[in-house]
């Protein structure tokens, strides 16, 4: 499959900074996707949005590059 090549390709060129801003993102999508189970996450949902899609960000654009 040229998309799974295409994808492990991309992946190689990653350092640990971006692997550690992946965990992040996963991390803070957790943390939304848990939202109805703790009032603290409730509390902040718009910070971990916004970590999210800043995450999310980063790593398209070093998938693209």
């Amino acid at each position: 499959m040229n998309l799974f090549r295409w994808s492990e390709n991309q992946i190689r060129k990653f350092n640990i900074w971006d692997f550690v801003v992946f965990k992040i993102y996963l991390f803070s999508l957790g943390a939304i996707v848990g939202a109805y189970f703790s009032q603290f996450v409730i509390d902040y949902v718009w910070d971990f949005t916004f970590v999210v899609i800043a995450s999310l960000m980063w790593l398209l654009y070093r998938m693209f590059r």
